[in-house]
């Protein structure tokens, strides 16, 4: 990234209620976060999601930019991580996205979404749900689960792109709490990755958090970081 991008999110501000945009920077200085701001207040934001791949080199960084996470981007390879075929994972029942929802407002409450406190709880904790939603309106792989005593204990959700057939991203992996150290994530990763090669699909990407060691571990079994920068919160009052 050798210049500015700069661009509003009509998703994110129908969502939250309030005019958002995002910038991608190469570094948060006093110049760029002048440029920045102009430009923000020319649109009339209210907040703006900024991303580096460098990390401010003070604890203060200009202009009232908050550091709210580390993103790791991976590309796995699907034919490393699937394994054979088993029962330990299926895809989900329409009746039960409810329930695959209402795990994922439990599960992703540290995020730089629920960090910001200024982003309503409710409505950060809904953001996760409608994920799952949107991730299971009828592409492949869409949402797969794992059960345990009938319940739904853990899911993942992935998707192939439009535009290249040959590339898949996966979007959410959550475990209960109480189902987890018993190999599950494994197993919905394995999973996904199968139905992602029988599509046809080369190369699949992730992202995660820094802090999330757990999904990190996870990753680096079939893949490699391609990307990392960080991301800031600024407000405008």
């Amino acid at each position: 990234m050798s210049e500015p991008q700069y661009r509003v999110l009509g998703w994110d501000s129908e969502w939250f209620g309030i005019p958002i945009g995002r910038a991608e920077v190469p570094e948060i200085t006093d110049a760029s976060a002048a440029e920045m701001d102009a430009w923000a207040r020319t649109q009339g934001l209210k907040c703006v999601y900024v991303f580096t791949g460098i990390a401010a080199r003070s604890a203060a960084p200009p202009a009232g930019f908050k550091l709210m996470d580390k993103r790791v981007e991976y590309e796995l390879d699907p034919l490393v991580l699937a394994k054979e075929p088993s029962d330990a994972a299926d895809t989900m029942r329409p009746e039960e996205q409810g329930e695959v929802c209402e795990l994922a407002r439990q599960l992703f409450n540290d995020t730089r979404f629920s960090r910001d406190t200024r982003f309503p709880p409710a409505r950060v904790k809904e953001l996760y749900a409608e994920w799952v939603r949107q991730d299971s309106k009828g592409g492949r792989p869409g949402c797969l689960v794992v059960r345990h005593n009938g319940t739904v204990s853990g899911f993942i959700t992935g998707r192939t792109d439009p535009a290249d057939p040959a590339r898949g991203s996966i979007g959410l992996l959550g475990v209960a709490d109480s189902q987890r150290g018993l190999g599950l994530g494994r197993n919905l990763l394995d999973h996904v990755c199968r139905v992602f090669v029988e599509s046809g699909v080369k190369r699949v990407t992730v992202v995660t958090q820094a802090s999330n060691t757990a999904a990190c571990h996870l990753y680096e079994g079939g893949g490699h970081i391609v990307a990392s920068g960080y991301w800031y919160h600024r407000w405008y009052d």
